[in-house]
Protein backbone atom coordinates (compact mmCIF):
# COMPACT_ATOMS: atom_id res chain seq x y z
CA UNK A 1 0.00 0.00 0.00
CA UNK A 2 1.03 3.69 -0.59
CA UNK A 3 1.35 6.67 1.31
CA UNK A 4 -1.75 7.67 2.68
CA UNK A 5 -3.56 3.77 1.52
CA UNK A 6 -6.09 2.87 4.23
CA UNK A 7 -5.37 -0.11 5.74
CA UNK A 8 -7.57 -3.28 5.64
CA UNK A 9 -9.72 -4.12 8.61
CA UNK A 10 -8.97 -6.96 10.54
CA UNK A 11 -9.99 -10.31 8.91
CA UNK A 12 -11.25 -8.47 5.46
CA UNK A 13 -11.89 -9.40 2.74
CA UNK A 14 -9.73 -7.43 -0.65
CA UNK A 15 -10.37 -8.17 -4.15
CA UNK A 16 -7.95 -8.36 -7.55
CA UNK A 17 -8.99 -6.05 -9.85
CA UNK A 18 -6.94 -6.22 -13.41
CA UNK A 19 -7.27 -4.38 -16.54
CA UNK A 20 -5.23 -6.18 -19.45
CA UNK A 21 -4.78 -3.72 -22.25
CA UNK A 22 -2.97 -4.00 -25.43
CA UNK A 23 0.12 -3.08 -24.00
CA UNK A 24 0.44 -2.83 -20.23
CA UNK A 25 -1.83 -4.07 -17.35
CA UNK A 26 -2.97 -2.16 -14.15
CA UNK A 27 -4.09 -3.77 -11.11
CA UNK A 28 -5.61 -3.06 -8.08
CA UNK A 29 -6.65 -4.04 -4.70
CA UNK A 30 -9.77 -3.65 -2.93
CA UNK A 31 -11.42 -3.75 0.34
CA UNK A 32 -15.04 -3.33 -0.69
CA UNK A 33 -14.94 -0.14 -2.64
CA UNK A 34 -11.96 1.20 -0.99
CA UNK A 35 -9.20 1.05 -3.23
CA UNK A 36 -5.66 0.43 -0.79
CA UNK A 37 -2.97 -0.56 -3.59
CA UNK A 38 -2.78 0.54 -7.21
CA UNK A 39 -0.04 -0.44 -9.27
CA UNK A 40 0.46 0.07 -13.72
CA UNK A 41 3.04 -1.92 -15.36
CA UNK A 42 4.27 -0.80 -18.92
CA UNK A 43 4.40 -3.54 -21.49
CA UNK A 44 4.26 -5.91 -19.09
CA UNK A 45 2.49 -8.74 -21.24
CA UNK A 46 4.91 -8.41 -24.26
CA UNK A 47 8.96 -8.24 -22.96
CA UNK A 48 9.19 -11.56 -21.60
CA UNK A 49 9.37 -13.61 -18.74
CA UNK A 50 11.28 -10.76 -16.93
CA UNK A 51 8.67 -8.63 -17.15
CA UNK A 52 5.96 -10.77 -15.97
CA UNK A 53 8.53 -12.02 -12.91
CA UNK A 54 8.59 -8.20 -12.01
CA UNK A 55 5.08 -7.99 -11.89
CA UNK A 56 4.32 -11.27 -10.12
CA UNK A 57 6.90 -9.81 -7.43
CA UNK A 58 4.61 -6.35 -7.10
CA UNK A 59 1.55 -8.44 -6.76
CA UNK A 60 3.10 -10.37 -3.99
CA UNK A 61 4.47 -7.41 -2.19
CA UNK A 62 1.26 -6.02 -1.96
CA UNK A 63 -1.22 -9.19 -1.44
CA UNK A 64 1.60 -9.68 2.03
CA UNK A 65 1.14 -6.26 3.32
CA UNK A 66 -2.76 -6.76 2.89
CA UNK A 67 -2.37 -10.27 4.73
CA UNK A 68 -0.51 -8.90 7.68
CA UNK A 69 -3.54 -7.11 8.70
CA UNK A 70 -5.51 -10.72 8.77
CA UNK A 71 -6.67 -9.91 5.22
CA UNK A 72 -7.50 -12.54 2.77
CA UNK A 73 -7.87 -12.18 -0.47
CA UNK A 74 -11.53 -13.35 -1.64
CA UNK A 75 -11.47 -13.13 -5.35
CA UNK A 76 -10.09 -11.81 -8.87
CA UNK A 77 -11.99 -9.69 -10.87
CA UNK A 78 -10.54 -9.06 -14.44
CA UNK A 79 -11.35 -7.53 -17.98
CA UNK A 80 -9.22 -7.86 -20.91
CA UNK A 81 -8.87 -6.56 -24.77
CA UNK A 82 -6.34 -8.72 -25.09
CA UNK A 83 -7.47 -12.57 -25.08
CA UNK A 84 -3.59 -14.11 -25.78
CA UNK A 85 -2.12 -11.78 -23.52
CA UNK A 86 -4.41 -12.58 -20.29
CA UNK A 87 -3.91 -16.27 -20.22
CA UNK A 88 0.04 -15.67 -18.96
CA UNK A 89 -0.99 -12.80 -16.62
CA UNK A 90 -3.91 -14.68 -15.07
CA UNK A 91 -2.16 -18.22 -14.65
CA UNK A 92 0.64 -16.31 -13.00
CA UNK A 93 -2.22 -14.23 -10.94
CA UNK A 94 -3.55 -17.69 -9.61
CA UNK A 95 -0.41 -19.30 -8.74
CA UNK A 96 0.49 -16.50 -6.98
CA UNK A 97 -2.44 -15.64 -4.95
CA UNK A 98 -3.21 -18.91 -3.78
CA UNK A 99 -1.30 -18.46 -0.78
CA UNK A 100 -3.05 -15.75 0.57
CA UNK A 101 -6.97 -16.60 -0.04
CA UNK A 102 -9.26 -18.35 2.27
CA UNK A 103 -8.44 -21.82 2.17
CA UNK A 104 -12.08 -22.73 3.65
CA UNK A 105 -13.95 -21.70 0.05
CA UNK A 106 -11.96 -21.48 -3.24
CA UNK A 107 -10.84 -18.15 -4.59
CA UNK A 108 -13.45 -16.72 -7.22
CA UNK A 109 -12.35 -15.59 -10.11
CA UNK A 110 -14.51 -13.02 -12.62
CA UNK A 111 -14.18 -12.24 -16.18
CA UNK A 112 -15.88 -9.57 -17.74
CA UNK A 113 -18.29 -10.50 -20.72
CA UNK A 114 -20.64 -7.74 -22.00
CA UNK A 115 -24.18 -9.44 -22.33
CA UNK A 116 -23.32 -12.06 -19.84
CA UNK A 117 -21.96 -10.49 -16.36
CA UNK A 118 -24.49 -8.73 -14.36
CA UNK A 119 -23.87 -5.16 -14.44
CA UNK A 120 -25.31 -2.04 -13.40
CA UNK A 121 -25.59 -0.39 -17.13
CA UNK A 122 -27.67 -1.31 -20.19
CA UNK A 123 -26.15 -1.26 -22.73
CA UNK A 124 -29.71 -1.14 -24.52
CA UNK A 125 -29.00 -2.29 -28.54
CA UNK A 126 -25.67 -1.92 -28.69
CA UNK A 127 -24.66 -5.71 -29.74
CA UNK A 128 -22.40 -6.84 -26.61
CA UNK A 129 -19.96 -8.66 -28.77
CA UNK A 130 -19.29 -4.99 -30.26
CA UNK A 131 -18.49 -3.55 -26.84
CA UNK A 132 -14.95 -3.56 -25.49
CA UNK A 133 -14.80 -5.53 -21.56
CA UNK A 134 -12.48 -2.53 -20.25
CA UNK A 135 -15.65 0.24 -22.11
CA UNK A 136 -18.24 -1.61 -19.91
CA UNK A 137 -16.05 -1.24 -17.17
CA UNK A 138 -15.51 2.23 -17.75
CA UNK A 139 -19.30 2.92 -17.53
CA UNK A 140 -20.05 0.81 -14.13
CA UNK A 141 -17.47 2.64 -12.77
CA UNK A 142 -19.59 6.12 -13.71
CA UNK A 143 -22.34 4.65 -12.41
CA UNK A 144 -21.05 3.87 -9.50
CA UNK A 145 -19.41 6.96 -8.63
CA UNK A 146 -21.77 8.73 -9.88
CA UNK A 147 -25.32 7.71 -9.33
CA UNK A 148 -28.21 9.28 -11.40
CA UNK A 149 -25.97 11.57 -13.67
CA UNK A 150 -25.66 11.24 -16.90
CA UNK A 151 -21.47 11.09 -17.93
CA UNK A 152 -19.00 11.11 -20.47
CA UNK A 153 -16.09 8.38 -20.60
CA UNK A 154 -12.74 8.88 -22.41
CA UNK A 155 -10.52 5.94 -21.61
CA UNK A 156 -6.41 6.86 -23.31
CA UNK A 157 -5.10 4.18 -23.77
CA UNK A 158 -3.67 2.43 -26.83
CA UNK A 159 -7.04 3.95 -28.52
CA UNK A 160 -9.13 6.60 -27.24
CA UNK A 161 -12.57 5.59 -26.35
CA UNK A 162 -15.16 8.37 -25.79
CA UNK A 163 -18.60 6.79 -24.40
CA UNK A 164 -22.17 8.36 -23.09
CA UNK A 165 -24.02 7.00 -20.26
CA UNK A 166 -27.54 8.80 -19.54
CA UNK A 167 -29.00 9.22 -15.93
CA UNK A 168 -30.58 6.35 -15.75
CA UNK A 169 -27.52 3.55 -16.40
CA UNK A 170 -28.33 3.92 -20.31
CA UNK A 171 -25.68 3.59 -22.94
CA UNK A 172 -25.89 5.91 -25.78
CA UNK A 173 -22.92 5.09 -27.67
CA UNK A 174 -19.46 6.53 -28.44
CA UNK A 175 -16.31 6.73 -30.58
CA UNK A 176 -13.02 5.58 -30.73
CA UNK A 177 -10.18 6.92 -32.22
CA UNK A 178 -6.15 6.68 -31.87
CA UNK A 179 -4.99 7.19 -28.64
CA UNK A 180 -2.24 9.87 -27.77
CA UNK A 181 0.68 8.24 -27.96
CA UNK A 182 -0.11 6.18 -31.34
CA UNK A 183 -1.34 9.78 -32.44
CA UNK A 184 2.15 11.27 -31.47
CA UNK A 185 4.53 8.00 -32.97
CA UNK A 186 2.37 7.89 -36.47
CA UNK A 187 4.54 9.81 -38.41
CA UNK A 188 8.49 9.45 -38.05
CA UNK A 189 8.08 5.84 -39.26
CA UNK A 190 6.52 6.65 -42.14
CA UNK A 191 8.30 9.50 -42.96
CA UNK A 192 11.89 10.11 -44.03
CA UNK A 193 12.19 13.60 -43.30
CA UNK A 194 10.14 14.05 -40.14
CA UNK A 195 12.21 12.92 -36.59
CA UNK A 196 10.34 11.86 -33.19
CA UNK A 197 9.90 14.84 -31.10
CA UNK A 198 8.86 14.84 -27.12
CA UNK A 199 5.05 14.78 -26.01
CA UNK A 200 4.70 17.80 -25.07
CA UNK A 201 2.78 21.19 -25.82
CA UNK A 202 3.85 23.67 -28.46
CA UNK A 203 5.59 26.75 -28.05
CA UNK A 204 3.50 28.07 -30.96
CA UNK A 205 1.04 27.29 -33.23
CA UNK A 206 3.21 28.44 -36.62
CA UNK A 207 6.28 26.65 -36.23
CA UNK A 208 9.60 28.31 -37.26
CA UNK A 209 11.35 24.98 -37.82
CA UNK A 210 10.07 21.28 -39.09
CA UNK A 211 9.98 20.10 -35.41
CA UNK A 212 8.40 22.61 -34.16
CA UNK A 213 5.50 22.44 -36.97
CA UNK A 214 5.54 18.50 -35.83
CA UNK A 215 5.50 19.31 -32.46
CA UNK A 216 2.59 22.20 -32.98
CA UNK A 217 0.67 19.68 -35.49
CA UNK A 218 0.56 16.89 -32.79
CA UNK A 219 0.02 18.92 -29.65
CA UNK A 220 -2.96 21.18 -31.27
CA UNK A 221 -4.16 18.25 -33.83
CA UNK A 222 -4.51 16.05 -30.77
CA UNK A 223 -6.54 18.36 -28.63
CA UNK A 224 -8.68 19.44 -31.88
CA UNK A 225 -9.07 15.56 -32.18
CA UNK A 226 -10.08 15.23 -28.42
CA UNK A 227 -12.46 18.26 -28.05
CA UNK A 228 -13.96 17.79 -31.73
CA UNK A 229 -14.85 13.97 -30.10
CA UNK A 230 -16.38 15.41 -27.13
CA UNK A 231 -18.32 18.33 -28.10
CA UNK A 232 -19.96 16.63 -31.27
CA UNK A 233 -20.83 13.78 -28.81
CA UNK A 234 -22.84 15.94 -26.03
CA UNK A 235 -24.10 18.10 -29.47
CA UNK A 236 -26.02 15.16 -30.16
CA UNK A 237 -27.40 15.13 -26.79
CA UNK A 238 -28.08 18.82 -25.91
CA UNK A 239 -30.79 18.71 -23.63
CA UNK A 240 -28.06 16.30 -21.35
CA UNK A 241 -25.71 17.64 -19.34
CA UNK A 242 -22.25 15.13 -19.33
CA UNK A 243 -20.26 15.09 -16.14
CA UNK A 244 -17.05 14.31 -17.87
CA UNK A 245 -14.39 11.27 -16.69
CA UNK A 246 -11.17 10.93 -17.67
CA UNK A 247 -9.31 7.85 -17.55
CA UNK A 248 -6.18 5.47 -19.33
CA UNK A 249 -2.64 5.64 -19.07
CA UNK A 250 -2.34 8.43 -21.00
CA UNK A 251 -5.23 10.85 -19.47
CA UNK A 252 -2.64 12.75 -17.09
CA UNK A 253 -0.13 13.07 -20.15
CA UNK A 254 -3.69 14.60 -22.68
CA UNK A 255 -4.28 17.03 -19.69
CA UNK A 256 -1.19 18.60 -19.17
CA UNK A 257 -0.33 18.30 -22.67
CA UNK A 258 -3.58 19.93 -23.85
CA UNK A 259 -5.38 21.55 -21.37
CA UNK A 260 -5.59 24.90 -19.33
CA UNK A 261 -7.32 25.29 -16.39
CA UNK A 262 -9.84 27.88 -17.51
CA UNK A 263 -10.78 25.55 -20.49
CA UNK A 264 -10.26 21.77 -18.86
CA UNK A 265 -11.76 19.13 -21.71
CA UNK A 266 -12.86 17.29 -18.24
CA UNK A 267 -14.19 17.41 -15.05
CA UNK A 268 -12.13 14.50 -13.25
CA UNK A 269 -9.17 13.06 -14.12
CA UNK A 270 -9.40 9.34 -12.22
CA UNK A 271 -6.55 7.00 -13.72
CA UNK A 272 -8.00 4.37 -11.38
CA UNK A 273 -11.67 4.70 -12.66
CA UNK A 274 -11.61 1.19 -14.76
CA UNK A 275 -9.95 -0.08 -11.79
CA UNK A 276 -12.79 1.03 -9.41
CA UNK A 277 -15.42 0.03 -12.07
CA UNK A 278 -14.01 -3.63 -11.80
CA UNK A 279 -14.66 -3.43 -8.14
CA UNK A 280 -18.09 -2.12 -8.57
CA UNK A 281 -19.05 -5.28 -10.64
CA UNK A 282 -17.40 -7.47 -7.89
CA UNK A 283 -19.55 -6.40 -5.25
CA UNK A 284 -22.87 -6.54 -7.21
CA UNK A 285 -22.00 -10.45 -8.31
CA UNK A 286 -21.40 -10.52 -4.43
CA UNK A 287 -17.46 -11.10 -4.61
Amino acid sequence: MGPGDPPPASNADVTLAVDIGNTSASFGLFCGQSLLSAWHADHALSSGDDALLQTGERLRAALKQASASGARLKGVVYCSVSPTRQEALLSMILALTQPFCDTSSPLVSLGIVPGVTRVAVDIGAYAPEQLGPDRLVNLCAARALYPNRAALVADFGTAATFDLLDASGRFLGGAIAPGLRTFWDCLPPKTARLQPVSMQSAARAAGLSTRDCLQSGLAYGYRGLTRGIVDALRTEWPAIDFFRVATGGMALAYHELSDSADAPTFDVIDPHLTLRGLAAIAALSAF
